[in-house]
Order: C-alpha cells, then structure tokens, then sequence
C-alpha cells in the first residue's frame, strides 16, 4: 500500500523541484477548494524566505522553518480610524482625517500596480522605528518586493522597492493634503462654515458652573470677572475666551466673529 504523502513533504519536493512560487500555487488550490485540510494552512511571515509564505501550523510550506501569523490589515483599520476624525472630529481632527484618507488613496494606487496579487500585499510593520527616528510603515509585496511609507516634517515619502532596489518614489505634501487658503479671504467670516464655528465653540466653550470650577469665581457673582477674559456666547449658552496663546489664527478669527456676534 502507498504511503499518503503529509503536505509538509509534498510542498518540499515542489519547492525543490519548482521553487516557491510553485508551492504558493499549491496551497492556493487547496485554500480554494473545499479540503478540510486548508483551515491549518494560512500565509504568514517566514524570515528564511523574507517574505510572506504559505505556511502548515506557522511552518513554511516552502522552506520548514518557524513562522508567524500576519497582523490584522492595517489600511482598513487606518480608514475606520481617519472617517472616525472626518464624521466627529473638530476642525483640526477633520482635516487630519481627510489628508490621512488621501495617503491610502495613494497608496492604493500604488499596490495595484505594483501587487496585483492581493494576498501578498500585507502589512509587516507599522509605528516608530526608533533606530530611524520617525514613524515608518512597511507593506510586503510578495514576489514583488516591498512599499515602505515614512512620515517626515513636510508630508510622508513612499518607497516602492522590487526583488533588488528602489523602483519608484513618490511624495505626499502636508501642503498638498491641507493647501493653505487664499490670504486674503483666509478670514473672512463667511468662509466660517457652521460646522466648524460648532466645532469651536465645542472645543473652548464652557457653562458658567465649569468656568467657574475651574477658575475659583462665585457663580452668583462671576459675571464681571468672567467678562475681562471671556465673551458669552448667548446661543450656546457657553463662555468662549477672547483671545488664547493656545488659538490658532483662524480659531482666533472665529473667536472675534463670534464676539461680535
């Protein structure tokens, strides 16, 4: 009687034989097909083979050593995170939230030329990289090579490298992400939308009961004191500062707009 072959020395014969793109082909059609056998097999990292490799319980099919699972896919997460910004943030939390999204467009585009294959497109690494000093992201492109993506001062930097080099770079100006509007209408109030003077008076309004927390006044007779500083905004029933170190020019703007008000 012939001896049943165990898929870990099956994938070994096909990679000597035909090397590691032939294994991948091999665990895809059984991943595909209806085996009871592919809910053990899953690709993860393999740093023998520098890549993500198809592995049986966290040993790669293509060379047998140790591997380890992939972490959850980090553009979804970073899209749920930016649209959070968008839909509740204030002013500032909106803008980091629509410049965010428009690096993943980029970076979208980039992949599906560079990684037509989707399940060799994985993140490998994502934070501070304390050997460089800066926030990096690390995007492994299977046969293809990799995409590394750095933040710097001005915007982020993204890297597109093949099996041997740097094949193309391209870069994402903060500038560009949030363009800086025309001096002379910077702060005109009617280009104060009502979302945004909400999100202000949101931000750095308060009741009468918290200011006076706060600074230590009688609420019964805090009104003279509160008004050196702070204006009442009638509508919200809040106290807004009139002028803050903290203000950027334009909330400062809103706040004059909304003094007069």
């Amino acid at each position: 009687m012939k001896k049943l072959k165990h898929i870990t020395e099956v994938c070994r014969e096909i990679y000597e034989k035909e090397g590691f793109s032939a294994v991948c082909d091999y665990a895809n059609k059984i991943l595909e097909s209806d085996s009871l056998m592919k809910s053990d097999i899953a690709y993860e990292c393999c740093k023998a083979c520098n890549t993500d490799a198809p592995a049986w319980r966290h040993v790669c099919l293509a060379c047998g050593q140790e591997t380890t699972p992939l972490p959850l896919p980090l553009p979804e997460q970073l899209r749920a995170e930016a649209q959070e910004l968008i839909d509740g943030g204030n002013s500032h939390e909106k803008r980091e939230g629509y410049g965010m999204m428009k690096v993943l467009d980029a970076l979208t585009t980039i992949t599906a030329k560079f990684c037509p294959e989707p399940i060799y497109f994985h993140v490998i690494a994502a934070g501070w990289n304390g050997d460089t000093q800066r926030q990096e992201v690390e995007v492994n492109a299977g046969d293809n090579g990799k995409i590394m993506i750095v933040k710097t001062d001005e915007g982020f930097v993204i890297d597109v490298y093949g099996q041997n080099d740097l094949v193309d770079t391209m870069a994402v100006w903060e500038d560009d992400m949030n363009p800086a509007d025309d001096e002379d209408e910077k702060f005109d109030p009617n280009n104060f939308s009502l979302v945004e003077k909400e999100d202000f008076i949101d931000e750095w309004g308060q009741y009468t009961d918290e200011v006076c927390a706060e600074l230590g006044y009688d609420e019964e007779t805090s009104d003279d004191l509160l008004m050196v500083d702070y204006f009442f905004h009638a509508e919200s029933k809040k106290w807004i500062p009139k002028c803050s170190s903290l203000y950027t020019e334009r909330e400062q703007a809103i706040a004059d707009y909304l003094k007069l008000g």
